[in-house]
């Protein structure tokens, strides 16, 4: 047997040892993994059978390791996601909020204690991949970076809040609207303890969240509404979760609006005690109700522009503000987003508009040029057929 030279693949090997393997890029690691898996084949031919499980455990091992490694890779926070086989996505979500007021009980909005404000930078990073057209599995990190200032007292605490797992499986798709399920678990970092004197930088629960999603979509604007459950532990109150929003196209951009909203359908174990939360908030969050609330209720509005600048990479620029609510944080917030791609298709950008497939209804075979005829216009077709002569009699 003649065993071919493997220059190409130590050469491909090489490469990417001297151009970032050691930074723990997704895309590189993958790269590598199917180079080694390529050079045994030619070597090897029943090297597929033997290792064909080890490099999809690898490959999908990377795909759940990359917001460790990847300081630009995102929960996969896009609503109009992309369905298509071995599509790659990465998204990095970052917002600044501020607030010197809360919504109490009734829903009226109460300012903080005098000189007293809440702001938190919140930055959120995940990576999502897609098995198959319709089933994708993402991971990714929520970091929060929260100060208080009571006007004597300034408190700050920085906490990677939570690491999350989930998946989306869109079940219906047709040419003006589709149809998906998102699920997701999210493992809180944080423990809150009610005798701490650091601020509460997130809830301190662990999250169990699962949504249905519908988006219509049409050549030049397109929409979408949300509703699920987020279940959360440690005595948190249930909620309903919501969502709907549109946004017109300008070229590879975007302009439009989206409301997010939370309503608690399960009471929280501490309903009849409040003053057990509210001690705390009270003494290391400045008195916002941004985290730890009892029983919480919010609507959240922003305006967003976003711009494609080719098929794989676009950001995202949104201002906003929270508009009704009771037993929460009320103020303003700014945020910006990358997503970044590869593989799939080409419309892994849903602001790149793609031209839909015309779907052809003639008699003619969809690779001829020219004119086609309408056969589907309700006219029995029967009557155009050729007709034979019959032949006479001898």
């Amino acid at each position: 047997m003649i065993i071919p030279k493997p220059n190409k693949y130590i050469k491909t090997v090489r490469n990417i040892m001297t151009n970032g393997f050691l930074s723990f890029d997704i895309l590189n690691i993958t790269r590598l993994s199917a180079a080694a898996f390529l050079f045994q084949l030619r070597y090897d031919k029943n090297a597929m059978k033997k290792n064909r499980n080890i490099f999809l455990s690898t490959f999908i091992l990377c795909i759940f390791l990359t917001p460790f490694f990847t300081p630009v890779a995102a929960q996969a926070s896009e609503t109009y996601k992309i369905f298509t086989a071995n599509r790659f996505d990465a998204y990095l979500d970052t917002k600044y909020f501020k607030s010197e007021s809360n919504f109490d009980l009734s829903g009226a909005k109460q300012s903080l204690p005098v000189n007293s404000t809440l702001q938190n930078i919140n930055l959120q990073t995940s990576a999502r991949y897609l098995f198959f057209n319709d089933l994708a599995l993402y991971s990714g990190l929520n970091f929060n970076n929260i100060e208080s200032n009571n006007g004597i007292n300034s408190r700050t605490n920085s906490q990677l809040t939570h690491f999350f797992v989930g998946g989306d499986y869109q079940f219906f798709q047709s040419e003006n609207w589709s149809l998906y399920t998102d699920i997701s678990y999210f493992i809180s970092n944080e423990k809150i303890d009610l005798n701490q004197d650091t601020a509460i930088a997130s809830d301190g629960a662990n999250d169990f969240k699962t949504l249905v999603v519908a988006v219509v979509d049409s050549e030049s604007f397109k929409s979408f509404a949300k509703v699920g459950v987020d279940y959360r532990t440690v005595g948190l109150s249930a909620l309903l979760l919501y969502g709907f929003g549109g946004e017109f196209f300008i070229g590879n951009s975007a302009i439009g609006a989206e409301f997010d909203g939370i309503s608690s359908i399960k009471d929280d174990l501490k309903t009849d005690t409040p003053l057990v939360r509210d001690t705390l908030t009270n003494r290391v969050n400045a008195g916002s109700r941004i985290f730890y609330s009892i029983n919480p209720n919010l609507l959240d509005g922003q305006f967003y522009f976003s711009y494609a600048f080719n098929t794989n990479f676009a950001v995202k620029f949104s201002a906003g503000s929270s508009v009704i609510g009771s037993n929460s944080a009320d103020g303003n917030h700014a945020g910006f987003s990358i997503n970044w791609g590869f593989s799939g298709n080409n419309s892994s950008s849903h602001l790149v508009r793609q031209p839909k497939k015309v779907i052809n209804n003639s008699s003619l075979p969809d690779n001829e040029p020219g004119f086609k005829i309408n056969t589907l216009d309700g006219v029995n077709q029967n009557l155009f057929k050729q007709v034979e002569p019959v032949k006479p009699k001898k």
